[in-house]
């Protein structure tokens, strides 16, 4: 059950931030101080607001709110996004069945961030079982780390690239000590099932290659951002390449990334396709996997 659980996970995270522009409608309660819970974390400089929905478990919310500031002191010691003092807006559905009702779009996502109202979406708990649908489970901690990593990358680095900013709150959303390079391990939970289908396609490619986008579906696009981010992890390369995407270079230039990364020179781009398809063909799911 728990492999499966990894999987629904991953399928549904997919839809959180491609779909930036689609505004959610806000619940009834949203606005009704009674349902508000506060949580400060990260030496109380930030703040997060949750708008829980009426009967609601409170006990799973406390526990949640333990999770969010553990985590955001991890967070906090990572060189790839900065923590800005702010406050988060968390809407709390009590399930699925009430979080669909304000779902923006029609992909079946388990949670999402919405760009416009900058409110982070989450239900508590889902149900696993269609045939069962009183079976229920609870939404993995990760998932609301998830959307809370899209919300801190969307003040601090917009202009990362959007598979750069999912990849990277796949990799973060498993933190789970503080950031040491080359030592911290960072568990990769992502879903390998379909990594064969798609590196065996003809065409393969990274995520910064131009035509990324209408070639891949929703979800090739998001593992492969996934993939290609913990490979420079695992590579001790992604330090480095955040640096450079938050270099003047990148930021004034009006070239495209791929050009701004291979200059120009194919057989750069070739050696790197190569470094990443021998990483994945030797990669094992839930492997923990040591990088920077």
């Amino acid at each position: 059950m728990k492999i499966k659980t990894k999987k629904f996970v991953i399928i549904f995270l997919l839809a959180s931030y491609y779909f930036v522009y689609c505004k959610s409608s806000e619940p009834y309660w949203f606005a009704n101080e009674k349902n508000l819970y506060l949580v400060r974390v990260v030496r109380q400089q930030v703040q997060f607001y949750f708008h829980i929905e009426p009967e609601t478990n409170t006990a799973r919310i406390q526990e949640l709110s333990k999770s969010i500031e553990h985590f955001m002191q991890l967070l906090e010691t990572y060189p790839y996004i900065k923590i800005v003092p702010k406050k988060y807006d968390i809407i709390i559905y009590k399930n699925y069945k009430s979080y669909k009702n304000y779902r923006p779009f029609d992909v079946d996502s388990l949670a999402h961030f919405d760009r416009k109202t900058k409110y982070i979406h989450i239900p508590l708990l889902y149900t696993f079982d269609k045939e069962d649908p009183n079976f229920q489970i609870d939404v993995p901690d990760y998932v609301v780390f998830h959307e809370i990593i899209h919300s801190i990358l969307e003040d601090c680095c917009s202009h990362y690239p959007i598979w750069l900013n999912e990849g990277l709150s796949l990799l973060l959303q498993n933190v789970r000590s503080p950031f040491v390079c080359g030592k911290t391990q960072i568990e990769m939970n992502l879903n390998l099932d379909r990594v064969n289908q798609i590196i065996n396609q003809i065409i393969f490619h990274l995520p910064y290659y131009p035509e990324f986008w209408s070639i891949y579906d929703l979800y090739e696009q998001t593992l492969l951002s996934g993939l290609y981010v913990y490979f420079l992890w695992n590579q001790n390369r992604l330090l480095k390449f955040i640096e450079f995407i938050n270099s003047d270079e990148v930021k004034n230039s009006k070239k495209n990334l791929f050009i701004l990364i291979t200059k120009g020179n194919l057989e750069i781009y070739e050696n790197e396709k190569k470094e990443f398809l021998l990483w994945l063909i030797q990669l094992q799911p839930r492997s923990l996997l040591r990088g920077c």
